[in-house]
């Protein structure tokens, strides 16, 4: 509660926690940490998890269920959540500081997502171009030019069967 009330209170925010700029001092002088590190390396290995799935799929939109790994889809979706409370001027429970933020970003996670009709009419059109170029459907999993392609064409076939 005295970190979360610390986050509000850097943010501008107001806090029903009593934490005077004295009683901040005082606990800095004692060595108490307001970020703990744990959550920074939980939050920077749902970055790489969303950055591995980047590089399979080609994009950040993790569905809520991803069968490979469930709570990534439930982490973005809650991260969203987050976020859109932060828009809209609400408290949120999830640490989603403006670093955060860019982070995820420069990742290219959309804090929006696009519906996945969408996605799967794209790398429909994706796998169109290339039978064109080269007659044939059997992208292979390391496609220099769209490695990703390769990638969504084996989890589309693992999927089906």
């Amino acid at each position: 509660a005295t970190r979360r009330a610390y986050h509000h209170i850097q943010q501008g925010m107001t806090t029903q926690h009593n934490l005077s700029q004295d009683r901040i001092e005082r606990l800095e002088e004692i060595g108490f940490k307001w970020k703990v590190v744990g959550f920074d390396k939980i939050f920077e290995k749902r970055c790489q998890d969303l950055e591995a799935f980047k590089r399979q799929f080609g994009h950040c939109d993790v569905p809520q269920r991803y069968s490979a790994d469930p709570s990534l889809g439930s982490w973005c979706k809650a991260t969203r959540r987050a976020y859109h409370h932060i828009q809209q001027g609400m408290t949120t429970q999830h640490n989603l500081s403006q670093d955060r933020i860019e982070r995820l970003e420069e990742i290219g996670f959309k804090w929006k997502v696009v519906g996945f009709d969408k996605i799967f009419e794209k790398r429909c059109q994706d796998l169109e171009a290339f039978k064109r170029q080269f007659g044939h459907c059997d992208v292979p999993q390391r496609y220099s030019a769209d490695p990703s392609l390769g990638s969504w064409c084996k989890a589309t076939r693992r999927a089906y069967h």
